[in-house]
């Protein structure tokens, strides 16, 4: 998961209006870090694709996330559906942020770019060139690179969605196993409906992935997906 597209945030207020950010509070701040953003992601990617997940450790984040969705329509789902989940213990609280993430700002446009301390110093730089008679100011090249969101790279493991939630690994063993490279099937622990599925490497697991996406188990489409990385 990315985790360096947010903004620093004030804890929002009740009042804030609905966006397409959520901000979470009263997470367990002993879970590890790597099992509680793969719970989340889990949890709140049921209700639409997420741009972004940000859960730090520092003294000022401890218990707090925030997660992105790429439009209000999941955000507000997730919201309803999820506010008072209990996760390692802890019932969540979930808050529209109060800030827009800089990834939803590049997204619709409305995005500036905050210049960093080595960012003014070169602008510094430039203007005492500059006011310097015969002094030819130098070529700065700027690299803007292309932002890519919401898509996640091939790996080795894929994330089913939309599964009945009398699914049995069975099951799944008998769809995916046909496919070469199939290893195991993980069904998420008090999320049935959800699965993750192992081949030996991302080749074999977009084969798998082209072959069954849409197929249906027990009359439902499933819906596969590269599993998001987390660590």
């Amino acid at each position: 998961v990315h985790t360096n597209t947010m903004q620093q945030e004030e804890p929002p207020k009740a009042d804030v209006p609905p966006c397409n950010t959520i901000y979470i509070k009263n997470l367990n701040d002993k879970a590890r870090k790597s099992d509680l953003k793969h719970a989340l992601y889990v949890l709140f990617s049921v209700y639409g694709p997420i741009l972004d997940l940000v859960a730090l450790k520092t003294q000022k984040m401890k218990g707090q996330a925030f997660i992105v969705f790429a439009d209000l329509v999941a955000a507000e789902a997730a919201m309803a559906g999820l506010n008072g989940r209990v996760v390692f213990g802890k019932a969540m609280v979930l808050q529209y942020a109060k800030t827009k993430s800089k990834i939803v700002a590049k997204l619709d446009g409305t995005y500036v770019e905050e210049e960093d301390a080595e960012q003014k110093t070169e602008k510094k730089k430039k203007k005492k060139t500059e006011a310097e008679p015969g002094t030819a100011a130098p070529v700065q090249h700027v690299h803007r690179p292309s932002v890519q969101v919401g898509r996640v790279p091939p790996n080795k493991v894929l994330f089913i969605q939309n599964l009945p939630e009398a699914v049995t690994s069975e099951q799944l063993t008998a769809a995916f196993g046909q496919c070469a490279g199939f290893r195991e099937v993980r069904i998420v622990p008090g999320n049935r409906g959800l699965a993750f599925v192992e081949f030996t490497d991302d080749r074999q697991s977009t084969i798998a992935m082209s072959k069954l996406q849409s197929s249906k188990v027990d009359g439902k489409q499933m819906h596969i997906s590269f599993q998001k990385r987390v660590e």
